[in-house]
């Protein structure tokens, strides 16, 4: 049949096979076997001729390339009539059909390896019975050719991604490679082979009934069925399921139902295409109203795509949609995947020993000796001599740097890119702390405008209402001088599970001294908040009062019971006030934004940089303050980059530096009591004292085997 259409210059399909030859054109006046365009052309060509039988009520006309299926209702005579309507078409048209190849008044008809029989399609006995007859593949080519096959019947299986899940790992790697069978992965070979053929029929598609797609999400996979309900009786006519990709999984509910409707309209749209409206039930009852209202530039493109689709969305709770559940929860384990890590070629780039500031060497610049000897200002600063050689300012004793390019551009790497990449305030403070550095705010505003970084992860400023800071100042005025006594508490998560299990962090904050304290937790389960609090107030003591939000975890009463054991006052947000634990939740963000950045340089999990990142929040002054609040905590001075490269060897360094390489001691007498001799020798007898010293002896045996004893206890054996 591909030759009958016409194609000639009168045609619709005029000039479609155009073929040059020798500076000529010439076109095709049939279609032509094996042409890109023939069967696109050939199709469409069919349906046009066809357009008007199709609108008709009197039976349904599959069109699918060169064979055409016709199905009616009713008796045989209705359905002869049918055909002769199609017939005077296709003859008019000048088409030929193939007798041999056309079956009539079949109830039972194979087709496309599939099986229809009156409103049913299941997998054809033929196409199954060649599968069971295979032998179980021995390569891994073969395996992955052999699961192909299977896969072209997986809207028939209701857990096909579940039971070959370990079925394609086995095809990883080179194609020629013979398989390794395991006890499990037959196991899971002969489910697949089995549930081919013990698979209920799915529904066809017809005027009956009202179609439903039941959809459901969890965080490792997404799946659902459509049905059709007859009499109040759901029938099955699609499965479907999809593990999520990695970069999305942890998101919200929200967000996963919403592309579970997504995929699952994708998956059926050939068989909803002409549904008017189609009723979708979910057991997440917020989407009812957010499809309608929400404005979100988070979920705005799924419902985009689910608003091409006229859909009404019905809510059901959790136990009337078990199946969906269940086939969305097909690829989830209860095992921890831990993912193992490797520590990149960059990271182990950053980890390099810093090298202090020659410092007397770089004050050898030609302006700071001509503002010494002529007693001139140094960039508006009076700077002196020290005993020790130093230059430094003469009212603050801040040693003065010259005015280098390349000194600016080490001493901001190490205030700024390896120190939390904090803003222009925070860094020139930890600067100024220290140096005297010539055109400070001009240079480092500059150099952090232009820092990727920064620009990458720094969210916009908000703005500051002055209501909230006559509160805050009100309760500074309160908790100050209090160290480690008024805290607030929140939870992070989840965010990407890390390779050590991780997806939440604990945060606890003084609120007098603003010192952090951050724990990774694998959950937010009570007993994990418990036990981080326990390894917590075990380093830092326990406070007198903790401020949290209303989250399930800290309005448990296993957490509450445990607040009381330690004495500790819980006080909990207001209902609906967003600002209640505004320190938890403003320093959790600073926090994120550290952690990110870290990432982005040293390409590590989160948890691995959130101990960093706490450090170097810790180790910033904040405004008005003179100490930071590692110092107000635990009373010293931290150690920051900027201060390594400041260092100068004192007398402690030296000291160690001069007995790296441990002496000899050279063994000594030990005198004893013989009173004892005889009580405590024969513990002894077997060995032979060869050194002794301060604290210890060691002793040979007669197998020569050495062993080292206290001293006190050779007290009443001879030498």
């Amino acid at each position: 049949m591909i030759y009958m259409p016409n194609c000639s210059k009168d045609s619709v399909e005029s000039n479609s096979i155009p073929n040059k030859s020798r500076n000529t054109v010439y076109v095709f006046n049939r279609l032509v076997m094996g042409a890109t365009n023939s069967p696109m052309l050939f199709q469409r060509a069919i349906e046009i001729l066809l357009h008007d039988i199709m609108q008709s009520n009197n039976g349904n006309i599959l069109i699918y390339q060169d064979d055409l299926l016709i199905t009616t209702i009713g008796t045989p005579q209705q359905h002869f009539d049918f055909l002769r309507q199609i017939f005077k078409v296709l003859n008019n048209a000048g088409t030929k059909l193939n007798i041999r190849k056309c079956e009539f008044l079949r109830t039972k008809l194979d087709f496309l390896s599939w099986t229809f029989e009156q409103n049913k399609y299941y997998p054809s006995q033929k196409s199954v019975t060649y599968l069971l007859k295979q032998k179980r593949p021995v390569t891994k080519a073969n395996l992955y050719k052999r699961l192909q096959a299977f896969n072209y019947f997986r809207s028939a299986i209701p857990r096909y991604d579940k039971i070959t899940k370990n079925l394609y790992k086995l095809t990883h790697g080179n194609k020629r490679d013979v398989i390794t069978w395991t006890s499990e992965d037959i196991n899971s070979y002969n489910l697949l082979v089995t549930t081919v053929t013990a698979s209920p029929p799915l529904q066809l598609l017809d005027n009956t009934g009202t179609l439903s797609l039941h959809i459901d999400a969890c965080q490792s996979g997404l799946g659902g069925f459509l049905s059709k309900t007859i009499n109040n009786t759901p029938y099955p006519v699609f499965y479907f399921s999809y593990p999520i990709k990695e970069s999305k999984r942890y998101r919200s509910a929200t967000y996963l139902e919403l592309l579970a409707i997504k995929k699952g309209l994708q998956a059926c749209q050939p068989l909803i295409s002409n549904v008017s409206q189609l009723q979708v039930f979910s057991d997440h009852r917020p989407l009812e109203a957010l499809i309608r209202t929400s404005t979100s530039h988070r979920y705005m493109d799924l419902i985009e795509s689910i608003a091409a689709y006229g859909i009404k969305l019905t809510y059901v709770n959790g136990s009337s949609n078990k199946l969906a559940d269940e086939l969305s929860r097909v690829f989830q384990t209860n095992a921890v995947q831990r993912r193992s890590y490797k520590q990149s070629q960059k990271l182990q780039d950053e980890n390099i020993i810093i090298q202090p500031f020659n410092i007397k060497e770089l004050q050898k610049d030609v302006k700071i000796i001509e503002a010494l000897n002529n007693n001139q200002l140094y960039y508006g600063k009076e700077i002196i001599l020290k005993d020790d050689g130093i230059v430094v300012t003469k009212n603050d004793n801040k040693i003065v740097f010259p005015d280098l390019q390349h000194i600016d551009q080490q001493i901001f790497m190490e205030a700024h890119d390896r120190s939390g990449h904090f803003g222009q305030l925070i860094t020139k403070n930890a600067i100024s702390n220290l140096i005297f550095l010539p055109r400070l705010d001009m240079k480092l505003k500059e150099y952090i405008t232009n820092c990727e970084i920064c620009q990458k992860v720094n969210a916009a400023p908000q703005p500051v209402i002055q209501e909230d800071l006559l509160d805050l100042d009100k309760l500074n005025n309160i908790v100050k001088n209090t160290n480690w006594i008024y805290l607030a508490a929140d939870c992070c998560g989840p965010l990407p599970q890390t390779c050590h299990g991780n997806r939440h962090y604990l945060l606890i904050v003084d609120i007098s001294t603003k010192y952090v304290v951050t724990k990774a937790l694998m959950d937010t389960k009570s007993e994990s908040i418990i036990t981080a609090f326990k390894e917590i107030f075990s380093i830092h003591g326990k406070g007198t009062t903790l401020k949290t939000d209303n989250a399930k975890y800290f309005t448990a009463t296993q957490f509450v019971n445990y607040m009381k054991e330690e004495h500790i006052t819980h006080l909990t947000n207001t209902p609906k006030n967003s600002k209640g634990n505004c320190y938890a939740e403003r320093y959790i963000r600073t926090i994120s934004e550290i952690v990110t950045k870290l990432q982005l340089i040293q390409e590590i999990d989160w948890d691995l940089a959130l101990p960093q990142a706490t450090y170097l929040l810790n180790t910033i002054y904040r405004k008005n303050k003179l100490n930071n609040p590692f110092e107000e905590h635990f009373g010293r001075k931290p150690k920051s980059n900027l201060a390594l490269l400041l260092q100068t060897p004192d007398e402690y360094s030296e000291y160690v530096e001069s007995h790296r390489t441990f002496q000899p001691v050279e063994p000594s007498n030990v005198y004893v009591k013989l009173k004892n001799t005889q009580k405590l020798k024969p513990r002894y007898d077997k060995y032979e004292l060869i050194g002794t010293g301060h604290k210890n002896v060691k002793l040979k045996s007669s197998s020569n085997r050495t062993t080292t004893r206290p001293r006190d206890l050779l007290k009443g054996w001879k030498s």
